[in-house]
């Protein structure tokens, strides 16, 4: 996995808005290309070339011209812009790729572009250098015969030169999960000297590695002794045994383990340890007999 730092350069975009009856677009890399013939048609079209938005050709009418300019700061060049005209009704007017032949600056136009007020405009573009560009400008008026002047803000990104990759491995571990404590014969209740035989089953993804970690507590201290503290690779069943070597309650409590868990992992503990209650009754009286 490659993890790169991003550094954010603007640059603007002038947009001209001109009441043209055909259709100029185009782009150069620093000098002027000349104009190509307007479309004249209905539909809004792009045409390469280089100049000022804002010349009148032909008779008036319903439509305006757009012209872009677009010159990325630091000498970095453009493969294609990308643009979207949209009225204020969220309606497409326009839309298209302009290819800029690797200039360092883009000029093109928009036209046959029906008069309005409110319109917006969306650009996309990618450097040779692998940024990526985009801004918008709204409120653009189109009007017959008349000229706008529109400054669009771009945020270009593109990775920094201390930027380094990031070689990640993951390891899994395993994790159990208990299914029954459960006393022997004897039950969970003897007297003192007497053992209690406690059974733990488990469920696991590898059940060979099935492992158990025994303890006890008592408000009363220890009372009495375990057979086994920790068992492991033990399977689905563990047996161990609880002597009860003074009269009080202790609580024995089970954590179940797949196999060893990296430093800093858990597994859950409401899957993994289950508790259970044993009591330890003092001998009864000698009656004498």
């Amino acid at each position: 996995m490659s993890v790169g730092l991003w550094r954010m350069t603007a640059l603007s975009v002038v947009i001209g808005v001109t009441a043209v009856a055909g259709v100029q677009a185009g782009c150069s890399s620093g000098g002027s290309a000349p104009s190509a013939p307007s479309s004249g048609g209905g539909e809004p079209a792009v045409q390469s070339g280089v100049g000022a938005p804002g010349s009148s050709e032909g008779s008036g009418g319903s439509t305006g011209t757009i012209g872009l300019s677009l010159t990325l700061p630091g000498g970095d060049q453009v493969n294609s812009v990308t643009y979207t005209l949209t009225s204020s009704t969220a309606t497409t007017l326009a839309s298209g790729t302009v290819t800029t032949s690797n200039s360092q600056s883009i000029n093109f136009q928009i036209g046959g572009i029906p008069v309005g007020s409110g319109d917006s405009v969306r650009l996309n573009a990618t450097s040779l250098a692998g940024a990526m560009c985009a801004g918008s400008a709204s409120g653009i008026n189109i009007t017959a015969r008349g000229s706008t002047s529109v400054i669009v803000q771009m945020l270009c990104t593109s990775p920094g030169s201390d930027a380094g990759n990031l070689y990640v491995t993951a390891a899994t571990s395993y994790c159990g999960t208990w299914t029954s404590l459960s006393s022997g014969s004897n039950g969970s209740e003897v007297f003192v000297g007497q053992t209690i035989t406690l059974t733990a089953t488990a469920t696991g993804s590898a059940p060979g590695n099935l492992g158990y970690t025994w303890s006890q507590s008592s408000d009363a201290g220890v009372i009495g002794m375990l057979g086994a503290s920790q068992t492991e690779d033990a399977g689905t069943s563990n047996t161990n045994t609880f002597m009860c070597t003074a009269p009080g309650t202790a609580t024995i409590t089970v954590v179940v383990d797949d196999g060893p868990v990296p430093d800093g992992g858990s597994c859950p503990a409401n899957l993994s340890t289950v508790t259970t209650t044993v009591v330890c009754d003092p001998n009864p009286a000698n009656d004498g007999g």
